[in-house]
């Protein structure tokens, strides 16, 4: 009897810490939770305007090559010129209205893009 009873005193004592533990967990995490959204989005944000800014590098480079194919006599400059312009022009421009589009959403309506951010997350 005696050894079930300090088990049953230390098993008490066991769950009591746990409960704590579980409380001091409760309240780092609310405390915690408005910055770790804020982070979230400030990263989110910069990923997206880089992402954006190679995409319009891209698009800049296709310009560039549309121009050389413009001004060029030879056939063979202006053809891979124009092969160039559209192997990064296309995706240049879809990368950068893509990223233009998040970075948007992130700096003027953060709460749905957490809204939909986190829908995406939970929906995996």
């Amino acid at each position: 009897m005696d050894i079930s009873k300090e088990l049953a005193k230390e098993l008490l004592t066991t769950i009591k810490g746990a409960k704590e533990a579980a409380g001091a967990v409760k309240d780092f995490t609310l405390e915690q939770a408005p910055d770790v959204v804020h982070q979230l989005l400030t990263y989110n944000l910069a990923v997206a305007l880089v992402w954006a800014l190679f995409g319009a590098t891209l698009i800049g480079i296709a310009i560039k090559l549309i121009i050389v194919s413009i001004n060029s006599d030879d056939s063979d400059v202006s053809f891979f010129a124009f092969i160039g312009m559209v192997v990064t022009g296309m995706p240049g421009t879809a990368c950068f209205i893509t990223n233009i589009a998040t970075a948007l959403k992130v700096w003027l309506a953060p709460k749905l893009y957490l809204l939909e951010y986190f829908t995406k997350i939970v929906g995996n």
